[in-house]
């Protein structure tokens, strides 16, 4: 191979573009989260009645004004619940 040969090949490799080199981005994994503090629950809801499986519910007909006077009677007495008071009825029914 002569000089000229070998610059000339020089020069083509010059005017040539490179072949492209396909770049691969790499995707950092996120910066780790700082893990929220555990609050510990020191005291829990209770439960509805509505999704408590040892209650169902019960549907039953009573004169309005009977109805309403032992609501507020209840009421009155302290009673936050009127289902509590118709389960206690029910239980002293059934004991008798």
């Amino acid at each position: 191979m002569s000089l000229a040969n070998a610059l000339n090949g020089l020069k083509e490799a010059q005017h040539k573009p490179a072949k492209a080199e396909k770049t691969v981005r790499v995707r950092k994994s996120p910066t780790p989260i700082a893990a929220a503090p555990v609050r510990e629950i020191t005291m829990r809801r209770p439960i509805g009645k509505s999704a408590n499986p040892d209650y169902e519910k019960l549907t039953l007909y009573a004169r309005k004004d009977l109805r309403r006077r032992a609501e507020r009677k209840f009421e009155d007495d302290g009673g936050k619940d009127f289902s509590d008071l118709l389960e206690a009825f029910l239980t002293k029914y059934l004991a008798d």
